[in-house]
């Protein structure tokens, strides 16, 4: 079974993920802050990381820069979970190593897919290797 970190401040988002994800078969881990979020990457494995920007303590650009200096978590495919769709946002998100972004709101459709294309991609991606 796939594992899953939702870094997410918002109770009801966080909840509401976690049993569509556990419902479409994935283990879930939820952290309500920044802080909490990045000491369970870095301590912890994952097959993906879902993560909002703008959470209260660490933003999620500070937190996708930390997991791509981590040793056991840099390759971790990361996917933002977010209110902004500003290009500047979204360029700075690429340029530090997101692999996807899902503007919220977006469908249970949208979201079950973009992970299923990101675990594959990942998958592949470690065939290859």
């Amino acid at each position: 079974m796939k594992t899953i970190l939702v870094i997410e401040d918002e109770e009801a988002l966080n909840n509401a993920l976690k049993i569509i994800l556990e419902l479409s078969q994935f283990k879930v881990s939820i952290a309500l802050t920044g802080s909490k979020g990045l000491e369970l990457a870095q301590n912890e494995r994952f097959d993906l990381i879902l993560c909002d920007i703008n959470l209260p303590d660490i933003n999620g650009f500070e937190i996708l820069k930390a997991v791509r200096n981590n040793a056991n978590a840099g390759k971790t495919p990361f996917i933002f979970l977010t209110a902004l769709s500003d290009e500047k946002d979204r360029i700075r998100g690429i340029t530090l190593g997101v692999d996807d972004y899902l503007t919220k709101p977006f469908t249970v459709k949208e979201l079950v897919e973009t992970i299923a294309a990101r675990l594959e991609t990942s998958t592949s991606r470690h065939k290859i290797v």
